[in-house]
């Protein structure tokens, strides 16, 4: 009977906590398998009784996860971790497996504090070295990788997968009734809003015959110095509405009432938020950098990221063009076909579980 752990502290957070759900709750009760999951103390029993629990007081990043993961994490034939942040002192596992789902912090490391940037150099680089198996989930991470961290070991790419976000459970007590381009993600620096923002001002003061149209923001604020800025840059604006996070019954509805969706990233190891909008039947616009177009393929309109008037310009193209809406959007439901949990679930099972 083969023994696996995993790190599911961050199970429910908003990127890593869809990776973290929607691969863990796949694997079922067997004859050959002991699943523990790392939690914390909240979040025993998140996914039924199928699992063993290991409830862990230590925030993720802190000093004092240093020494209780070795404390907690028992013997295991494999010790498997979703992010970056492993345990860095010994611990009882045959085989270590780490995914990193992108290397934001090296590459932009100037936008850090000396704390951090030394922190995440160590932690990748250690997340490298300690590892069995190295997981991520783009070639543009894949590639970000190979340049940003000296080593020898093989990167085994996955791509994320999709799945409706919809419960069964309807909600009628509000009904958006206006034209509105929808931004779901969180409220953080390389989401790169700011440029979200005043493309979208350059538009409406542009092309006024769709004063109608309105921009709705979806996403964790952390009230941070970024957001403050955010909030601050759109105060004034009543066509730009930062609605914070909403339940997947809320979001549904969101996805289901927007004329477009806007992903502005700068940087990111996969871009989900894409897919879900594909599903919904939405056309597309997004950055062209980092993963965002090996998401996307030639089912989204892209600009440039660091570009508020190109993204005004695309902007204008698709709102006046019916027939381009039309065809991204057949593009989208056909693309989204490529990206499944179960396939993804697949691959990492055969790396992760050792069937003889």
């Amino acid at each position: 009977m083969e023994k696996i752990v995993i790190d599911a502290r961050m199970i429910n957070n908003s990127g890593i906590g869809v990776y973290i759900r929607s691969l863990v709750r796949r694997f079922s009760k067997s004859d050959k398998l002991v699943i523990h999951l790392l939690v914390y103390n909240n979040d025993v029993g998140c996914l039924g009784d199928m699992f063993h629990y290991i409830p862990i007081k230590s925030k993720i990043y802190s000093i004092g996860e240093i020494a209780e993961l070795p404390l907690k994490i028992p013997k295991c034939d494999v010790f498997w971790t979703p992010h970056f942040n492993i345990p860095i002192l010994p611990i009882s596992a045959k085989r270590r497996i780490v995914t990193i789902h992108d290397v934001y912090h090296l590459r932009f490391a100037d936008e850090l504090s000396w704390i951090k940037k030394w922190y995440a150099k160590l932690f990748y680089n250690l997340a490298i070295r300690l590892s069995d198996t190295i997981i991520t989930v783009s070639e543009f991470s894949k590639s970000e990788i190979n340049s940003l961290i000296i080593h020898d070991k093989d990167i085994n790419v996955i791509h994320n997968g999709f799945e409706t976000l919809e419960s069964g459970e309807i909600i009628e007590d509000k009904v958006y009734l206006e034209k509105y381009l929808l931004y779901v993600g969180n409220i953080k620096p390389h989401k790169n809003l700011e440029v979200l923002i005043e493309g979208f001002k350059l538009f409406k003061e542009n092309f006024g015959k769709y004063e109608d149209l309105s921009l709705k923001i979806i996403g964790r604020d952390d009230n941070d110095e970024y957001s403050q800025y955010i909030k601050k840059s759109i105060s004034s604006n009543n066509d730009i509405e930062m609605i914070g996070y909403v339940s997947n019954e809320r979001l549904v509805q969101l996805y289901k009432g927007a004329t477009i969706f806007i992903l502005p990233s700068k940087y990111e190891g996969f871009g989900i938020p894409i897919l879900e909008a594909f599903s919904y039947q939405i056309p597309v616009i997004s950055s062209n950098a980092a993963s965002l177009p090996e998401v996307g393929g030639n089912a989204v309109l892209y600009f440039k990221s660091d570009s508020p008037e190109n993204l005004a310009g695309q902007l204008l193209k698709l709102v006046s063009n019916n027939k381009l809406q039309y065809k991204l959007v057949n593009l989208g439901v056909e693309r989204m076909k490529l990206f499944s949990w179960k396939t993804s679930f697949e691959l990492h099972k055969a790396l992760i579980v050792n069937e003889k």
